[in-house]
């Protein structure tokens, strides 16, 4: 999923990490995931019925 390179550059330690391709392919999917759960839930709110609160408490 990612690379890592290690190294010294005028004797200071260089980290290098970076996506592969199969990182940037699971990062894509697990993105196109939230977006469908996302519009789900979005399409969910629009069927629950609202209702407002009377004096008191209950549900009109």
């Amino acid at each position: 999923m990612v690379q890592i390179d290690k190294q010294f550059v005028v004797k200071k330690p260089v980290t290098m990490v970076s996506l592969t391709e199969i990182g940037s392919e699971a990062i894509k999917h697990h993105w196109q995931l939230l977006e469908q759960l996302q519009k789900s839930a979005t399409e969910m709110t629009l069927h629950v019925p609202k209702f407002q609160l009377k004096p008191g408490g209950l549900p009109s």
